[in-house]
């Protein structure tokens, strides 16, 4: 392998033929030779060229070649040296071992040999030199990677910027062997570099450097930076333009290095590093080294900007959480304001505070402190006029630092400012879902340029303000609402516990006036017998308005509202060009009239069965509220009236039909009166034919049967007129169940059924009429008996509990449809089961015993699973004497 360029083989022998044979075969091998004939001759060459071999001979004219190795030692040479000789001797060979030779050959002397030997050497001295380049290196990255691992010792020990700052400054001040350094951060409002410490800096310049900013604009070394990202350097800052600042003059210097700190790709800052004596500069590795530990700084400063940043956020937050659950606190509006302004005041250190909300297109002053009054004097302003106008009508904060010199601030509250020495104002519009209700204002006494962040902790309290008012609104409309629910569940209670259509009206005028908070109110319906509309009730109306006024379809908001089937109303009448009345009408309402009045027609089925009308005194616009109100209140009248109308035809009808069967039983009673004897006379008659016997003893039957259902009817038609005497008295239902068991005995043991009864020697004493209740006990029993398969058990159970006597008849017939259960005890009516086995039966039994029941104070129930028999049961007050 060839040596190095910079490095050549010395042949030292005074043979000049051998020299050259020699250096021409080493050439031969890609080698630089030189000769040298003498000892003094090699060492001259030793100290001029360098000479990574020396070929030595022993035998020199002038010294001894173990002279010329010691020599070359002493004079700071570091070639290897080999050694030929024609004269070996054990003395010399010891000598070249001991001065670290290496090798030693005797000539004549081989080419091959020589070569092979020179190319072990250079190879081994090449790899001597790479390793101790390598260990160089080593070191160097070692002494690197220690002063970065100092740098980020250093960067993560503290989280607070200048101490930080400091602590790298210092570690790279010693990384790259400077005197001084100092570091500066970048002010974006002045765009200038502004000092925040130093390391070793001379004490009596510190004053002078941490008092002076670098104007970047002015420096030369301001486009490197802004444009290349890249440090600045200079071996002679005196004569560098790009160093013009007077402080690089007043500060004599010789090297400098401006690092700059690289942070969203905007520089944040930079060290400054100062060799007062020496010429430095910097290789690029050197360079390079300085950028990673910029940039390590820069993470540092990112972190902990991040930090403060988070702090500065948590402190808000806490302050917000604290006035969120203050208003929380806070049950009305009133106080959620108070609470507000109170709170602004104290979290930014101003001296006065206060609110303006929205009210149409005018800001009104809805909560401030006392002391904001001289600047919150004019009670109202136009959006968009003054200082509170404009930040409402742009939704933007307004920063204003000289109040009285502010021509657009009102001029009542630009007067008080003067005279109450208010200098600065800042507003921020208050949001709730992207829309400006109002803003928030804070005054100051003194000129004061409001921090960003400042400006966001008040935007921040004017959001929670904006919630804080949303949730009282919310909060006193869920009051009201609540309110007006309960009204109207009041309403709707009372209007459902009478069939009363008159009384119902008198109710929701009432109703109306107390839940509307008007002034008066009425119901107009139509009266065919004058010809129009009239007012069928009223409340606080004049009484020759209720007694005159008479509506034609279509006119007035009456007839609009009746027309269009929708809610109509006016603001004021007297001013309201689209109602029109005739002549007469027109004349009273002028005069009678309330001003306002909101009418809303009364529709059930798409039948309009009147108008509700709401009045006020004076104009007054109506509210959606009031709109909905007023047509909950309708739907609810038209149920009522509604209700009542069909509950009245529904009673003539009854009637009418009462009236009947009454007159057709008691033209009935008498004729089958008649036949009953004359069927009688008949079966006595002697020699009647046995089928003819049969004959009228059918006919007897069916008699008895019609009969029983005349006297059903009577009975009925008494109870339901309330016309049927009842004379209460003591029944014991024992006796009475007994006397009734020995009547229908025969059609018990004639159908095969088993019968139980179980209670007390006479059973329960009750207080009722004898004959009645006898009848409520045949009838049950009779069905009983009648609807039991043959074969089948009936049992009856008495007892008393609770002040009340209960009997009970349980059997295993057919027993009642689920569905059948809600109607049993209506008048005529037969369960489907019932009438599919059985075609006599007239469906009054049942509702016989209801009625009876129900004149003589108790109740009667059934309990049945269909398939599983039934059980009746009825309950009666206990006898005084007993209870």
């Amino acid at each position: 392998m060839p040596i190095a360029n910079s490095e050549s083989i010395l042949i030292v022998d005074d043979e000049q033929l051998v020299a050259e044979t020699l250096k021409e075969g080493l050439e031969r091998q890609g080698h630089r030779c030189i000769i040298a004939g003498t000892g003094t001759e090699a060492l001259r060459c030793l100290r001029s060229t360098t000479v990574a071999l020396v070929l030595l001979d022993l035998g020199l004219p002038d010294m001894n070649g173990i002279e010329v190795m010691r020599a070359a030692l002493r004079q700071g040479s570091d070639p290897d040296i080999l050694i030929m000789t024609g004269q070996a001797s054990a003395e010399s060979a010891m000598e070249a071992v001991e001065n670290s030779t290496v090798g030693y050959i005797l000539k004549p002397i081989q080419l091959p040999r020589l070569a092979a030997i020179v190319r072990r050497v250079l190879e081994r001295r090449r790899l001597a030199g790479e390793n101790a380049r390598l260990q160089f290196e080593m070191n160097q990255r070692l002494k690197e990677t220690e002063a970065v691992l100092a740098i980020s010792k250093a960067s993560s020990s503290t989280l607070e910027s200048q101490e930080a700052l400091r602590r790298i400054c210092r570690e790279l001040t010693r990384l790259i062997g400077a005197d001084t350094g100092a570091v500066y951060l970048h002010d974006s409002a002045s765009n200038q570099l502004v000092p925040l410490a130093g390391y070793k800096v001379p004490p009596e310049f510190l004053p002078t450097l941490l008092a002076t900013p670098l104007p970047l604009e002015e420096q030369g070394f301001h486009a490197a930076i802004w444009s290349q990202r890249r440090p600045v350097m200079s071996d002679d800052v005196g004569a560098d333009p790009r160093f013009s600042h007077e402080l690089f003059r007043r500060f004599k210097h010789q090297s400098g290095l401006v690092l700059p700190l690289i942070m969203d790709d905007k520089v944040a800052g930079a060290f400054y590093l100062v060799w007062w004596t020496e010429r430095r500069r910097l290789s690029e590795r050197e360079l390079g080294l300085m950028e990673s530990v910029a940039a390590q700084a820069t993470g540092l400063l990112r972190n902990i900007r991040l930090f403060e940043q988070a702090e500065r956020e948590r402190r808000r937050l806490d302050v917000l959480y604290e006035v969120s659950r203050r208003l929380a606190a806070a049950r009305d509006g009133k106080s959620v304001l108070a609470r507000l302004v109170d709170e602004a005041m104290s979290l930014l250190g101003v001296e006065a505070a206060g609110i303006r909300l929205l009210e149409g297109d005018d800001l009104v002053v809805a909560a401030r402190t006392l002391s904001a009054a001289p600047v919150m004097a004019a009670p109202r302003i136009k959006v968009g006029e003054s200082l509170s106008g404009r930040v409402v009508a742009t939704g933007e904060p307004v920063l204003v630092t000289n109040l009285p010199a502010d021509e657009t601030f009102h001029p009542e509250d630009r007067r008080g400012a003067r005279e109450h020495g208010f200098q600065t104002f800042l507003g921020v519009p208050l949001r709730l879902h992207d829309k400006v209700i109002g803003e928030l204002n804070v005054y100051t006494k003194r000129r004061r340029e409001f921090a960003p962040d400042e400006i966001s902790l008040l935007s921040a309290l004017a959001d929670q303000a904006a919630l804080g008012i949303h949730k009282a609104r919310l909060l006193a409309d869920a009051q009201a609402r609540e309110r007006e629910a309960t009204q109207l569940h009041e309403v709707t209670s009372l209007l459902a516990s009478s069939l009363d259509a008159d009384w119902i009206l008198d109710q929701i005028c009432a109703r109306a006036v107390e839940l509307l908070h008007c002034d008066a109110f009425g119901v107009h319906m139509p009266d065919p017998a004058r010809g129009g509309l009239t007012l069928r009730r009223e409340i606080n109306l004049p009484a020759e308005l209720k007694d005159n006024l008479v509506l034609k379809p279509g006119e007035g908001l009456v007839g609009r509202a009746i027309e269009s089937r929708k809610p109509a109303w006016t603001r004021d009448c007297l001013s309201d060009p689209s109602l029109s009345y005739a002549h007469g009408v027109d004349d009273l309402i002028r005069r009678k009239s309330p001003r306002a009045y909101l009418a809303v027609p009364i529709i059930v089925r798409g039948e309009i069965l009147g108008v509700l009308m709401s009045y006020f005194f004076e104009p007054h616009d109506f509210s959606e509220n009031e709109i909905r109100l007023l047509g909950t209140l309708a739907d609810h009248a038209g149920i009522a009236i509604d209700n009542a109308r069909h509950y009245e035809q529904e009673r003539q009808i009854s009637q009418m039909k009462s009236d009947f069967v009454g007159f057709v039983t008691h033209q009935l009673r008498t004729p089958l009166a008649g036949i009953k004897w004359m069927l009688e006379l008949a079966s006595q008659e002697a020699g009647l034919p046995a089928e003819a016997a049969s004959y009228v003893q059918d006919a007897q039957a069916a008699a008895e049967r019609l009969i029983g259902l005349v006297n059903d009817l009577l009975d009925i038609g008494r109870l339901e007129r309330g016309k049927l005497s009842i004379a209460p008295q003591p029944v014991a239902l024992g006796a009475l169940t007994q006397s009734v068991l020995e009547e229908t005995r025969v059609l018990v043991e004639g159908k095969g059924h088993r019968l139980d009864m179980t209670a007390a020697a006479e059973g329960p004493v009750v207080a009722a009429d004898s004959q009645l209740l006898r009848q409520v006990v045949l009838n049950l029993v009779s069905n009983a008996i009648k609807y039991t398969p043959d074969g089948g058990k009936i049992e009856i159970e008495m007892g008393q509990a609770d002040g009340l006597g209960r009997w009970q008849i349980r059997d295993s017939g057919l027993g009642v449809p689920r569905e059948a259960q809600g109607r049993l005890f209506e008048k005529f009516y037969r369960a489907d089961n019932v009438t599919s086995m059985e075609t006599e039966g007239t469906g009054l039994g049942l509702y016989l015993v209801r009625l009876i029941m129900e004149q003589l104070g108790g109740r009667v129930w059934c309990e049945s699973v269909e398939g599983e028999g039934a059980t009746f049961a009825f309950t009666l007050p206990l006898h005084a004497e007993m209870s």
